[in-house]
C-alpha cells in the first residue's frame, strides 16, 4: 500500500510536468487522466507492427483450429480458453487449440493446473502446447489457426492482436484494455471470463467460412491503415517536430507546482508512508 500511494504520486508529477503523453491505447489514457493528466495532452500512438514480417496467406489448416500465441500466464486466463475449447468441441468435434508461447520462470504451477484442466474435460487429443517459434517465424503461429483467440482478462494495446490481423487471421478476443479499439469492427470481441460467449463467438467463425474471409480481410485492411510501423514513426516524428517547435516559456499558471513547496512533498509522502 504504501509503495502503491508513492508511485502514484510520483506518476501524477511525471503527468503533471509532461508537455505531452503518447500512451498505447486511449483505454492507457483514461488510467493515465484518473492519476491526474490533462486530457488535453494526452495523444494515443497505438503499438504497429512491420507488414512484411506478416504477410496474409489464404492457406488453413485441414481440421478447424483456434491458435492463441502470447505466454502461458494467469493474465491470459487460459482457464477460459480451454473451457470454451471444450464447448466447442460439442459443437465440432475435431476443433484444435494450439497454445504458442513460453512458461515464465514462476508460472510452471499455473501449467500444471491448465494440464489438469485439460485432462478433466478429455481434451487432450485437442489442446497442444507448442512452445515458442523463433521470431522469424512467429507468423507461422498465427497461419497455424483458422481463428485466432486472446481470452486476457488485462492488456494495454496487443502485439498479439494486431500482429494477427496483419496476418490476414479473424480474431476473437475479451474486451479488455485497449483490445477492441485495436479490433474495430474487423474481428469479434466477447465479455472477459465468459467460456460460453467465447466459445459461441469462436463456433460461429469456425462454422462459416464466408464470414471468416470477410473479417480476415477486413483485419488486414485496418492492420495496414493504422498499425503499421511506417505510420506508427510518422506520428512520433510529428510529435518530436511539434514539441521542438513550441515556446519553452511556460507562465506560472501553467505550470503550477503539484505541490506548494518541497516541505509540502515531503509530508505528503510521509503520510503516505504512515498510513
Amino acid at each position: 500500500m504504501v509503495l502503491l500511494r508513492f508511485f502514484r504520486l510520483l506518476s501524477s508529477v511525471a503527468y503533471r510536468e509532461a508537455d505531452l503523453m503518447t500512451p498505447v491505447s486511449t483505454f492507457n489514457g483514461r488510467w493515465a487522466e484518473r492519476n491526474g493528466a490533462d486530457m488535453s495532452r494526452v495523444r494515443p500512438i497505438h503499438n504497429a507492427v512491420d507488414p512484411a514480417a506478416f504477410p496474409a496467406s489464404d492457406a488453413h489448416p485441414a481440421a478447424p483450429t483456434l491458435s492463441f500465441v502470447g505466454r502461458i500466464d494467469p493474465l491470459k486466463d487460459l482457464e477460459t480458453l480451454i473451457k470454451a475449447t471444450a464447448i466447442v468441441r460439442a459443437s465440432i468435434p475435431t476443433v484444435q487449440l494450439r497454445l504458442f508461447g513460453n512458461i515464465p520462470k514462476g508460472n510452471e504451477a499455473y501449467a500444471d493446473r491448465l494440464d489438469e484442466l485439460i485432462r478433466t474435460h478429455q481434451l487432450t487429443d485437442s489442446i497442444f502446447f507448442e512452445g515458442v517459434l523463433p521470431r522469424e517465424r512467429i507468423v507461422d503461429a498465427y497461419r497455424a489457426g483458422d481463428v485466432v483467440v486472446l481470452s486476457s482478462i488485462s492488456e494495454g494495446f496487443p502485439y498479439t492482436v494486431v500482429e494477427a490481423m496483419m496476418s490476414g487471421r479473424a480474431t476473437v478476443s475479451t474486451d479488455v484494455g485497449g483490445i477492441a479499439e485495436a479490433v474495430g469492427d474487423a474481428g469479434v470481441v466477447v465479455p472477459p471470463r465468459d467460456p460460453a460467449a467465447f466459445a459461441a463467438a469462436c463456433v460461429r467463425l469456425l462454422g462459416d467460412p464466408l464470414e471468416r474471409e470477410r473479417l480476415s480481410h477486413h483485419a488486414r485492411e485496418r492492420a495496414l491503415m493504422f498499425f503499421t510501423i511506417e505510420r506508427f514513426l510518422t506520428l512520433y516524428r510529428d510529435v518530436y517536430a511539434e514539441l521542438c517547435a513550441r515556446p519553452r516559456t511556460l507562465t506560472t499558471h501553467e505550470r503550477a507546482p503539484m505541490f506548494a513547496s518541497p516541505s509540502a512533498m515531503i509530508g505528503e509522502l510521509d503520510s503516505a508512508i504512515v498510513t
